[in-house]
């Protein structure tokens, strides 16, 4: 719904607010990319653009959420964070590790590509990444009024994550809903950078 997908830019704006985004690893900043996928993947922000802080903010605020296409292609998005985004010519630190927040309220579509997904991850985070995911219920459309939310991709969530194969990676899976996403902030910066990293007002 429209509703949701406000509160998935404003959960993103209030992770870059929440976070210190600096290119410096010395001062403890962060680094912070985006890209949307639905048919394709969409740019938001590269990690280099950190070095203007404001405009990682500006840009979380007035991303594009229409949606392209019918899909979930999961797999774009994950094998365009490795090849593109974890680069040195975007702003990719060779000492810092990576992580990977992908957010989704389901699984990859066609589903002939969740393959990909599971092949694309593993690469991913053979690099060293560590994806955490955050799952979210499908929601109704407005002119289904007595439909139920429902959770559907855990599978996919756990092959994305690792914890198929590693249960200690469980704890990358965290599930919530569209309106407790902001609790989620502190959640995540524990994850991505320890406990204390992140501020929310």
């Amino acid at each position: 719904s429209s509703l949701d997908k406000d509160r998935i830019r404003t959960f993103m704006t209030e992770i870059a607010r929440a976070f210190f985004l600096s290119p410096s690893i010395e001062d403890d900043g962060v680094q912070l990319g985006a890209l949307t996928f639905n048919e394709g993947t969409q740019h938001v922000v590269y990690l280099s653009d950190v070095d203007n802080p404001d405009k990682v903010i500006k840009r979380m605020e007035s991303m594009n959420l229409t949606e392209v296409g019918c899909r979930t292609h999961t797999f774009a998005a994950l094998e365009r964070m490795e090849n593109e985004y974890f680069t040195p010519e975007k702003g990719d630190r060779p000492d810092a590790i990576n992580k990977v927040i992908v957010l989704s309220d389901g699984v990859t579509k066609p589903s002939s590509k969740e393959s990909n997904t599971f092949n694309n991850a593993d690469s991913l985070r053979a690099t060293g990444a560590e994806i955490v995911v955050v799952g979210l219920p499908q929601g109704c459309p407005p002119d289904k009024p007595k439909c139920v939310e429902k959770v559907i991709g855990q599978d996919e969530w756990m092959a994305i994550s690792g914890a198929d194969e590693d249960p200690n990676l469980l704890l990358n899976i965290l599930n919530t809903d569209f309106t407790k996403l902001r609790e989620t902030i502190i959640n995540i910066g524990n994850k991505v950078c320890g406990p204390g990293s992140v501020k929310i007002n």
